[in-house]
């Protein structure tokens, strides 16, 4: 049988019109093909399976495997092996053997030679007697029985026809050159073996050798280099392994009950099962659901190779809480389990999302209606609120008189700090953390204010300390707290450091550690008693804006450097500041770079940052006849402010007084009020505060005809309009969260 080992009967090429060609049949792609190599006059070696032979229980055998390589990062679904080969006469094969076996580490032949043992790891697919199309005598397309994934690698390929020993009855398999895309060089050779010493040289029993070199399968009489490759395509198709997440940049859900969703799909099929996990880092604010499984703080999707390209869908519920508040953020993260290695190597970033308050507006009294809340103040971040009222919401006030009352935002913990009779009280104001409180009074709130003098006096704690004790009959009035909530800031006629002979009212600030106080104002030379009529404090006490005269000049002092500086004269009113002192907002009606020739009354913004690029002043508003009225700035470069006969996007028909916010660098207007303003009725704006660095806006406003402080939530759309702001103190480009509130209807 020996001379049967190898044969040059037959030639066969897959040209375009040949039905061997994949791409005539239009059926899968060619993944992998060593059929360019084929030379004119080819040899043929035998593998095949001879049922005819040996002991029924080990048939004799030969087989003949050459490698394929899948590149790395790509994944190979395999459908189907074409082989070319001939028949040494009319011959029929029972059916087809076909091997996929894994490399040894050196690429030079399998790993295994137990070939027909499917549990054999290296037996990565073994398909005995499988029917197969003879595309040309000898020709065959063997579909695989399931298709078979493999990734980046090196591996080898086997097949062997079912078919009788019979002289006339064997099928060879043409050899080839070794190809570009062959994945061996010349010298490394296709490998062989038998397992009964029969047809070789007996080098290749039960072991693998290099078919030419070891085992000495190839033609004796071809007197040319034999060809080391044998003559296979591999089809199928290619597959680039991947997640694809459909979602909005922010999810975004509501305490209402609100949701959002997000699908989760496959871009290629994966070897193992594939679990996305899923977690909501804050589930008091959103948790998520996937079918009909209960809702939860995780949740599961799992892909195999039968759903892989099915997308799934995940559902992010908001959550309800106790608390009024402008919503609160959340995260959803993603962690990829699977053993399939390509897809394990995957991350998903996280996702966040805000969970929209149901109700963003506080309405402290709803019951108390014939009482008013007003001038309003806010911590930092608008955790905790400050301000007067005349309500009765703890049962502690029951004649009516005008408290102080805080209101945590968090814990909805209510508390009247003051109890008199009928007192004065001007506007509180709170520091940076919420836990010190300034404000002036009429009321003998330590037992040294007998003769009922305005003072200045400081609440911390559930204690009071009067800060001073004044001779002048319009006594001391505060104008604010520092962020850290070590200095004051206040005015008065009196000579509180010595300093103030001519008895005209100044600006001072006091050091709470050293109990001391700085006159931070003097008047002009040639009007020494000209009143400082506004002050405000920043860089925790270093530095102070004020406005001293009528019409009032502009000011700015630092400390160290002495008595204020004359930013601008003209007329300013209502100034505001970031907390250091670096952008300072004021209403003026003056024709400021001759962009105001109505000289009505607008907001501007000193930006002492863009001073020294000769840019200090910016003209917020500009209209025909509007008059802006009241105004403040955070450090968020947000702008709130109150104007009469303003209508800048189309919501202000009637002109009438309402509350309109502005973002620095924006040109974007949102109008936040509506009130149907007539002769008998007015809008009324008593106290507007941003906090420091929050998103809310807190006011008063007599949206039912009485006073009531709101704390409400700027639209998401509207702080996405302007996507960054300019950090106050250095030059990196902070992005704004949106505000996280659904409008009160």
């Amino acid at each position: 049988m020996a001379a049967l080992a190898q044969s040059t009967d037959h030639l066969v090429f897959a040209g375009p019109g040949d039905p061997f060609n994949p791409h005539a049949r239009g059926e899968t792609e060619t993944l992998f093909s060593t059929l360019a190599g084929i030379t004119n006059s080819p040899n043929s070696i035998t593998s095949q399976f001879f049922p005819d032979q040996g002991p029924k229980a080990n048939r004799y055998f030969t087989i003949g495997v050459d490698d394929f390589i899948i590149p790395e990062g790509e994944r190979w679904i395999i459908e189907e092996v074409r082989v070319v080969g001939n028949f040494t006469d009319n011959g029929s094969p029972q059916g087809m053997n076909l091997f996929v076996l894994a490399s040894n580490g050196a690429g030079t032949q399998p790993d295994t030679i137990d070939i027909f043992n499917d549990a054999d790891p290296n037996v990565l697919f073994l398909g005995e007697g499988l029917p197969f199309t003879d595309a040309d005598f000898g020709d065959f397309v063997i579909a695989l029985d399931a298709p078979l994934i493999l990734d980046a690698g090196r591996y080898f390929v086997g097949v062997q026809p079912i078919m009788d020993s019979s002289l006339f009855g064997q099928w060879l398999w043409t050899e080839s050159a070794s190809a570009p895309n062959s994945g061996m060089t010349i010298g490394n050779e296709s490998a062989w073996m038998e397992n009964f010493d029969i047809l070789g040289n007996g080098a290749c029993v039960n072991q693998w050798g290099a078919r030419v070199t070891d085992c000495a399968i190839t033609d004796p009489d071809d007197v040319s280099v034999p060809e080391r490759d044998l003559a296979f395509e591999i089809g199928g198709s290619r597959v680039t392994p991947g997640i694809t997440r459909n979602a909005p940049a922010l999810l975004t859900t509501s305490e209402a009950g609100g949701e959002t969703s997000f699908t989760l799909v496959l871009d290629g099929i994966p070897t193992e099962t594939v679990n996305i996990q899923m977690t909501s880092l804050q589930p008091g604010e959103a948790q998520l659901v996937v079918g009909e499984d209960p809702l939860g703080v995780t949740a599961t999707v799992s892909f195999d190779t039968n759903n892989w390209d099915q997308e799934q869908t995940v559902r992010v519920v908001g959550m309800d809480d106790p608390f009024i508040d402008p919503g609160g953020p959340f995260v959803v993260t993603f962690a990829v389990v699977t053993d399939d290695l390509l897809y394990a190597s995957f991350t998903l970033d996280d996702l966040p999302g805000g969970n929209l308050d149901d109700f963003c507006d506080i309405f402290r009294h709803d019951n108390a209606v014939d009482a008013d809340a007003s001038m309003p103040s806010a911590s930092s971040n608008a955790g905790r609120l400050a301000y007067l009222s005349t309500a009765d919401p703890l049962g502690t006030n029951g004649d009516g008189s005008t408290e102080i009352f805080l209101f945590d935002t968090t814990t909805l913990l209510q508390q009247q700090i003051t109890n008199t009779a009928d007192r004065f009280f001007s506007r509180p104001f709170l520091s940076g953390d919420g836990l010190r409180l300034t404000f002036s009074s009429d009321a003998d709130l330590t037992g040294q204010n007998a003769a009922g003098r305005v003072e200045v006096f400081l609440y911390e704690l559930g204690t009071f300390t009067q800060i001073t004790q004044t001779t002048d009959v319009n006594g001391a009035l505060a104008a604010g707290i520092s962020e850290d909530g070590g200095t004051l800031a206040l005015l008065s006629a009196d000579d509180l450091d010595g300093a103030n002979g001519d008895g005209s009212r100044e600006a001072y600030l006091y050091d709470i550690a050293g109990q001391s106080f700085t006159q931070v104002s003097v008047g002009p030379a040639n009007e020494p008693t000209e009143d400082v009529g506004e002050l405000i404090v920043h860089r925790d006490g270093e530095a102070a804006t004020y406005l001293r005269g009528d019409p009032a000049d502009l000011f700015q002092w630092h400390r160290g450097v002495g008595t204020g500086n004359l930013i601008r004269t003209g007329h300013h009113t209502r100034i505001d500041g970031t907390r250091d002192g670096r952008r300072i907002s004021f209403i003026s009606s003056d024709n400021i770079d001759n962009n105001n020739p109505e000289m009505n009354a607008e907001l501007y913004v000193v930006d002492f940052l863009s001073a020294k690029r000769g840019l200090p002043i910016t003209q917020v508003t500009s209209s025909a006849s509007a008059t802006v009225e009241d105004a403040a700035i955070n450090n968020r470069g947000l702008l709130g402010f109150v104007a009469d006969g303003f209508d800048p996007v189309g919501t202000n028909g009637d002109l009438g007084k309402e509350f309109f916010i502005t973002q620095m660098g924006s040109g974007t207007f949102e109008q936040v009020t509506e009130f149907a303003d007539n002769q008998a009725t007015q809008a009324r704006f008593e106290g507007i505060d941003l906090g420091a660095d929050a998103k809310q806006l807190i006011y008063s406003f007599n949206q039912d005809l009485r006073q009531r402080v709101f704390l409400e939530g700027v639209r998401p759309g509207f702080m996405l309009a302007v996507a960054a702001w300019r950090g106050e103190e250095t030059n990196t480009v902070l992005t704004l969260m949106p505000m996280l509130c659904e409008p009160a209807n």
